[in-house]
């Protein structure tokens, strides 16, 4: 349930933070939103909307622990600010499911479900808004320890590549980061920015050897992680086992916030790029 009496203290902190990187803050009930003032028409996975303005490109990232039964409560968080991309990690849908899951005014852009296990499994949603293609990454990753999906999304003259990904716990972490590897370097390029955000069970709250690993291989293609705040608490720990990483040399101007929502025992993460120009929605 979303606390009515906090209604406005996400929108008042997009309104506020429109120039300047935002470093720490109280984690916000996010707000509700009318999805049905967004619409276009769709083409074969590509939308195109000729009139344009500048504003934030906003990415939300949880792991939803089973999206079945929770669109709902998904899409009647927001009230003004309309995230453009949903990042879903633990969606727990077979193939046939997610591709018939209806979100409105967005369409799935990719997916990656598991075939010889339960649970589990990455989706890319996009608002009809926007422009992309799905990337084929199918050769990439296994079911026990890299889970993964794409999109290049194109917003006006510029070019993204959004990378969400999954890691479960008990995996190898050397085979991880092998996978990580080479689903980067096939999105990886000097003209686009790309943005990786998932849940990868790495606690960036303490220094480990697999966080310095992961760290060591991101830098080679500078994305660096842009949460410092917790995104999995209980009576037990305080956790940033999801993260959202991006090259702060191509998007300097950028604010993220933790969304304290009770649809998992993970909040989510919201990521604004400012000053982008977007569609008119």
């Amino acid at each position: 349930m979303v606390n009515n009496s906090r209604l406005s203290t996400t929108d008042r902190f997009i309104n506020n933070t429109a120039h300047k990187p935002i470093h720490s803050v109280q984690t916000p009930i996010v707000t509700k939103i009318k999805l049905e003032q967004f619409s276009s028409t769709k083409q074969q996975g590509t939308k195109k909307i000729s009139t344009k303005k500048s504003g934030n490109l906003q990415l939300y990232h949880q792991n939803i622990r089973g999206l079945h039964n929770k669109i709902d409560e998904l899409t009647t968080q927001w009230t003004n600010h309309c995230p453009h991309l949903l990042c879903l990690t633990e969606h727990h849908l077979k193939e046939f499911k997610i591709n018939n899951v209806h979100i409105e005014n967005y369409t799935l852009g990719a997916s990656n479900c598991r075939h010889s296990r339960t649970h589990g499994g990455v989706g890319i949603f996009v608002h009809n808004s926007l422009s992309y293609t799905a990337i084929n990454l199918n050769k990439i990753g296994n079911d026990y320890d890299f889970e993964t999906c794409a999109i290049k999304l194109m917003v006006s003259t510029n070019t993204y590549h959004i990378l969400c990904i999954y890691r479960p716990p008990g995996g190898n972490f050397t085979t991880f980061l092998l996978h990580l590897e080479s689903a980067i370097t096939q999105l990886y390029s000097n003209t686009m920015n790309l943005i990786i955000c998932g849940d990868i069970n790495v606690n960036y709250l303490q220094d480990s050897r697999n966080k310095s690993l992961l760290n060591s291989l991101l830098a080679s293609f500078n994305p660096y992680s842009a949460v410092n705040f917790p995104t999995r608490i209980n009576s037990k720990s305080s956790t940033i086992i999801d993260n959202v990483f991006i090259d702060k040399l191509k998007t300097p101007n950028y604010s993220i916030i933790p969304i304290s929502n009770g649809l998992s025992d993970h909040d989510a993460q919201v990521i604004l790029l400012h000053n982008t120009e977007l569609p008119r929605q």
